[in-house]
């Protein structure tokens, strides 16, 4: 079984892995938009997910392979994996069936995680994980400071470190781009969120500490559009 795993990455050539990386990517956009039948639904679940799938991209365009791959699975199929095991073990013997019902989403999901995970456990038993970590100061400094502090605050400690650890990776590789990206999926739906809540009648029922993370949520995305742009302008990542 250690064999197989380990040389698993081998099996396929670089280009048919590159494809896969990108089905799974496009499946991890169609699986978060399928269910959604509100527009503001719709928006609110496609863009963070485009934005991860265009980080991962970035990544792999890198030639940081690894992380592509294991951003995909830390920030996608992580969740669904664990979601297909749980729905097996709510099986019911009085009633005979799932609790949670396994559903065609959580099969495609595992499939992918377990090729994510193979492929993820080959490089790491073969020892060939090698990162050039190169920190310089740039633009995503102070939103990701931001960030930190409005995941801390708002959600709890645990939230921050999840939230910045594929911005940080991405950083510390000299991806400040893909860095971006993963930022930004954490705010990119804020606005429509907002217009949700105006539009359906709620706005009279929100309270202070709801409009403070609002107003914060905004100056983040703001400051961090201005970054993104910022480092659009600077040469191209090689």
């Amino acid at each position: 079984m250690i064999k197989f795993v380990k040389g698993f990455k081998n099996v396929l050539p670089e280009g048919i892995q590159f494809v896969i990386l990108v089905a799974l990517s496009i499946l991890a956009i169609v699986l978060t938009v399928w269910n959604q039948t509100r527009i503001w639904d719709f928006i609110e679940s496609l863009l963070p997910i485009t934005l991860i799938a265009f980080g991962v991209f970035l990544l792999q365009r890198k030639q940081q392979t690894f992380l592509a791959h294991f951003m995909l699975f830390f920030l996608f199929y992580a969740d669904y994996f664990g979601g297909f095991f749980r729905a097996i073990l709510s099986y019911n013997f009085g009633n005979s069936a799932f609790s949670t019902p396994l559903t065609l989403n959580l099969i495609l999901c595992a499939v992918g995680s377990v090729y994510l995970i193979l492929y993820l456990g080959s490089h790491i038993l073969n020892g060939e994980l090698k990162f050039n970590f190169k920190f310089t100061k740039n633009a995503v400094l102070i939103p990701l400071i931001a960030m930190v502090l409005y995941a801390y605050f708002k959600n709890s400690f645990l939230t921050a470190v999840i939230w910045a650890l594929p911005v940080v990776v991405s950083l510390l590789i000299g991806s400040p781009l893909a860095a971006m990206m993963f930022l930004l999926r954490c705010f990119i739906a804020i606005p429509f969120t907002f217009l949700d809540v105006v539009f359906n009648g709620t706005l009279k029922f929100t309270t202070v500490s709801y409009w403070l993370f609002l107003l914060a949520a905004f100056y983040i995305l703001a400051i961090s559009v201005l970054a993104t742009l910022k480092i659009l302008n600077e040469p191209v990542e090689k």
